[in-house]
Order: C-alpha cells, then sequence, then structure tokens
C-alpha cells in the first residue's frame, strides 16, 4: 500500500503548497509588489534549501533567481525584505 508522502514527488508537493498558499488572502497594505504567494514560496525556500540565514538566501536569490523561479514556481523571488514584511 502506498502512503500519501510516496504518491508525491517533489514536483508535485510544491504544486500543493503553491495552491494552497495561493487560497491566502493579501492584507498588506497596498497588496505588496511581489504576489503573497511568491513571497510565502520564497520563504518556503530558505528553509527547504536549508540556507543559514535570510542574507544568505539573498545572495543565493541573485545567483540563481531563474533556477530559484522554476523550482519553486515563483514569478519572482522575493528577497529578505519582502519576506520580512509579508
Amino acid at each position: 500500500m502506498k502512503t500519501i508522502k510516496s504518491c508525491l514527488d517533489k514536483d508535485a508537493q510544491l504544486d500543493v503548497l503553491r495552491r494552497g498558499f495561493e487560497l491566502i488572502p493579501d492584507r498588506r497594505r497596498g497588496g505588496g509588489t511581489i504576489f503573497l504567494a511568491d513571497v510565502l514560496m520564497s520563504g518556503y525556500a530558505v528553509f527547504d534549501l536549508k540556507d543559514p540565514s535570510l542574507l544568505a538566501f539573498d545572495d543565493r536569490r541573485w545567483l540563481e533567481a531563474a533556477n530559484l523561479e522554476r523550482v519553486y514556481r515563483s514569478s519572482q523571488v522575493a528577497g529578505d525584505t519582502q519576506i520580512r514584511a509579508a
């Protein structure tokens, strides 16, 4: 018997997470410049990639933006300022 976890590969898990984040209403004043789901996916990426700090993630973001956007299904990867503000 397969478990739920074994049925979902990493891509499927990220899709489920992304869809869940898209259901959360954006209550930031002015709505922010980056979609809330993108900010939340960026926050998840910090923990998923096990970066030691937001600064380390921000450095990675500048070097690997296109790859992070593709892997974490974001139109924009949020930096530390946007993550903190959300």
